[in-house]
């Protein structure tokens, strides 16, 4: 049975943090927002170097009942980084390897980290097969070191969230996903075992197919001598790309409740991740199209194809006539070497692992290209290093063009912001969907861009208002958007979460009964209510 553990048998008090001292706040202002451009208070920061010190903090925080907010990379536009008032937890100070080793049973290597290792640096260490390990933790075996380095070029950490500044810990705690989720999935899929301090002071050891609600039954687990007991949630999630509220699942995993609970069940201090051994070369293929029947069309044949030993589909992205308008006005910024047809089109992006020959591989998408009713004689390839840097800048630079017009515009209307959606919809709604946001936006006369991991049915509406009338418009068509994905058994939050700005979602993406299963599972681990106060519930 998986057993909590009291901090007590962890390691005694510490005098290293001064609990009575207050905050400088000029020295922790970057701490205080994250991108969702929120901004927050805190009476205090910490910053722990080791589990036990998280666990101490915390326990303290429960005594004095003081609330902890969670910050990362600080990277996610949901507020969920953003405190409100009281302590404020950094994870940066630890972010070293624990432990590197193949594991013998998958034939995976895993990699064992501490949560505040950005995503960039974690890729750099695969790549140059050097991990910057704890020091005070065992070396790994020579052998499977010297191997791995052989190969690094094979394996790979698959989520790729649009920002690389991510931290590993703010993954795993939102579940983070991005364009080659199509392919591989989230970061659930790759977290095997993890620690977990909880709000009052306790130890929590995972490992994943350990440890289950068996059959809808409550779990039961050790705590201090004492049992405690988990309510089994009775809600289900919609069966798709999803990352709203806490998870279930029919055999639900005791990990993967943790997983995406944005930081309100407890705080991750070590992960076991696994890495994926992927064959072949990338390339990206774009092609152009008339209307939303064709893309529907081309994104189900993408799905549906197989080719084994030739190639596999890693993404499917989109970009509307809008937004290839606003990145053609600035091809320096991305690199440029891609001319868009005119008049402007819809844009399909597919990431591409070409495992046979190029050939093959290129005349068989051109061909579904062509099937589908897109412009074969326009449609482009990059195969290049430099040429799949600039398709990956281009992507990247597109949010952020959407976020300098808001600026420009909030110079004189300073309470606007961009409203961005984060849903995503049934394989069979594609069509349908792409319409109703065009139809919606157009009979409103609202600017909009629309973007995004069309694979997953998942796109990112982005509404741009030019003043107050027409953000309030926005506001209230964003809550219709959502009301109608939910009808059509969709996810209001497909990978950015609920955080503290979304939690009206929330109640539309589930029942009262629901939120109140969610809460009880949250006092079981957080009685207080102190871990990430303001996130997923009011």
């Amino acid at each position: 049975m998986t057993e909590i553990k009291k901090i007590k048998s962890v390691v005694p008090n510490s005098r290293k943090f001064d609990f009575d001292s207050k905050a400088d706040l000029e020295s922790i202002d970057r701490y205080l927002s994250d991108e969702s451009k929120m901004r927050g208070t805190a009476d205090a920061i910490f910053f722990p170097e080791s589990t036990e010190e998280v666990a101490i903090i915390l326990e303290e925080a429960r005594k004095r009942m003081r609330t902890v907010t969670i910050s990362g990379g600080r990277t996610g536009v949901a507020g969920g980084a953003v405190p409100n008032g009281g302590w404020l937890l950094s994870m940066e100070k630890m972010n070293k390897v624990s432990r590197f080793y193949l594991d013998k049973v998958s034939g995976e290597y895993r990699v064992v980290v501490q949560p505040g290792i950005p995503l960039s640096s974690f890729r750099q260490m695969i790549l140059s097969g050097r991990f910057d390990f704890d020091k005070t933790m065992p070396p790994p075996a020579a052998d499977e070191l010297a191997q791995f380095r052989k190969e690094t070029t094979r394996w790979m950490f698959p989520p790729d969230p649009t920002e690389p500044s991510a931290q590993l810990g703010g993954m795993v705690a939102t579940n983070a996903s991005g364009a080659k989720t199509f392919r591989y999935g989230p970061v659930r899929n790759y977290v095997k075992k993890a620690k977990v301090a909880l709000a009052g002071g306790g130890l929590i050891d995972i490992d994943r197919g350990t440890c289950f609600f068996e059959s809808g039954k409550d779990l039961t687990l050790n705590y201090d001598g004492r049992k405690i007991t988990i309510p089994s949630p009775s809600y289900s999630i919609p069966q798709i790309k999803h990352a709203c509220g806490y998870y279930s699942a029919s055999k639900l995993d005791l990990l993967d409740l943790f997983i995406g609970s944005e930081g309100t069940l407890g705080v991750f201090t070590e992960i076991e991740l696994a890495l994926k051994i992927v064959e072949g070369e990338r390339a990206e293929v774009v092609a152009f199209f008339n209307d939303y029947a064709s893309v529907a069309k081309f994104v189900d044949s993408l799905r549906s194809c197989q080719e084994p030993g030739q190639f596999l589909i890693e993404s499917i992205e989109y970009m509307c006539p809008k937004s290839l308008e606003m990145l053609e006005n600035e091809p320096e910024k991305w690199g440029g070497g891609l001319e868009f047809p005119k008049p402007q089109k819809m844009a399909i992006f597919v990431g591409v692992r070409i495992l046979g020959r190029h050939d093959d591989t290129l005349g068989k998408i051109s061909q579904m290209i062509g099937d589908s009713g897109g412009d074969t004689q326009n449609a482009c390839v990059a195969i290049s290093p430099p040429d799949l840097s600039r398709m990956a800048s281009l992507r990247h630079q597109l949010p952020e063009k959407v976020n300098d017009l808001i600026s420009q515009r909030r110079k004189t209307n300073p309470g606007l912001t961009k409203l961005g959606t984060d849903m995503a919809v049934p394989d069979s709604r594609l069509e349908e969907i792409l319409n109703f946001y065009t139809s919606t936006l157009n009979k409103a006369g609202l600017e909009h861009c629309i973007f995004g991991h069309i694979g997953n049915n998942h796109l990112h509406v982005n509404i741009i208002p030019r003043n107050t009338e027409e953000y309030k418009r926005g506001r209230e068509i964003y809550v219709f958007f959502a009301e109608n994905v939910v009808k059509m058994g969709g996810s209001v939050s497909a990978e950015h979460g609920v955080g503290k700005l979304k939690k009206n979602l929330l109640e539309i993406q589930f029942s009262k009964n629901a939120l109140e299963e969610m809460k009880k599972i949250k006092r079981v681990f957080d009685d207080q209510m102190i871990l990430g106060q303001g996130n997923l519930f009011a």
